[in-house]
């Protein structure tokens, strides 16, 4: 009967694929036990934020932590401050400030992955003042009535103080309100103190920011037609290496949204 030959060569060879099979089976176990024990070793994400975001990102924090057991530490800080940290010290993994103006900053200097980046909610100014509105305050030109006392936030640092300018300057009340201006706050939380403590009279905050203070001050809608908004994006960071969790978090944000009903009610424009 006729038996096949076998070369030294087919024997190496055959060997050799042996060897190649076997290494990419050990490869392909170590992957995958690699992503398992990274998986299970993410016990938090790290993410910086505006601290105006602070009433509406908390519970979501909550929220996604019962779901996925991963905590979520939260850096409130203004806008600017945000970037500036992640910059420096380059950790975190994700990034939700007041505007977009700061995360096209982000962007550009590489702190955030473009591709990541979605709209998170939308962040309504409001007029805030003191409980029972005593200087009888109904519009946003009322701000200027000679001796009141008004706080806006920091135009460079904080995303409703930029807002806050903008929107003065297109009204053409600006000057007329700034001679009012006795404080201007840091950040968004920070603002809403003095008035709280009856410091102020008023001061244009974000809705959210006021709503957490609603015992102690109360809240004017500026008219629709005269107000612009400021949208919330989120994004991953280019430090991240949590990327499966913090994408999860991403998706928990967008499909929980910051928004509320005001933009669903009214027309407004930016």
């Amino acid at each position: 009967m006729w038996k096949p030959r076998f070369g030294t060569g087919f024997k190496i060879s055959v060997v050799a694929l042996g060897i190649i099979v076997a290494l990419h089976l050990f490869i392909m176990g170590c992957t995958g036990e690699s992503k398992k024990a990274e998986q299970e070793q993410v016990k938090s994400i790290m993410v910086g934020a505006g601290a105006g975001l602070k009433p509406a990102l908390d519970p979501i924090a909550k929220e996604f932590t019962a779901k996925t057991g991963i905590k979520v530490e939260y850096s409130y800080l203004c806008s600017a401050m945000v970037l500036t940290n992640m910059q420096l010290t380059r950790t975190g993994d994700a990034m939700v400030p007041g505007s977009q103006h700061y995360m096209d900053l982000a962007i550009e200097k590489g702190v955030i992955d473009k591709d990541s980046v979605t709209v998170a909610g939308y962040m309504i100014p409001v007029i805030c003042v003191q409980k029972g509105n005593p200087h009888n305050i109904t519009k946003i030109e009322d701000l200027t009535k000679p001796g009141l006392k008004v706080g806006v936030g920091e135009a460079e640092a904080l995303a409703v103080g930029r807002l806050t300018e903008k929107m003065l300057k297109d009204l053409g009340l600006f000057e007329d309100v700034t001679k009012n201006v006795v404080l201007t706050g840091g950040s968004a939380s920070k603002l809403v103190l003095p008035l709280a403590m009856k410091n102020l009279d008023a001061e244009i905050n974000w809705m959210a920011t006021c709503k957490a203070f609603a015992d102690k001050v109360d809240i004017i809608t500026i008219d629709p037609k005269k107000l612009k908004y400021s949208i919330a994006p989120i994004g991953m960071t280019t430090y991240s290496k949590n990327k499966e969790a913090t994408q999860k978090y991403l998706d928990r944000c967008f499909q929980r949204n910051l928004s509320n009903n005001y933009l669903q009610q009214h027309l407004v424009r930016k």
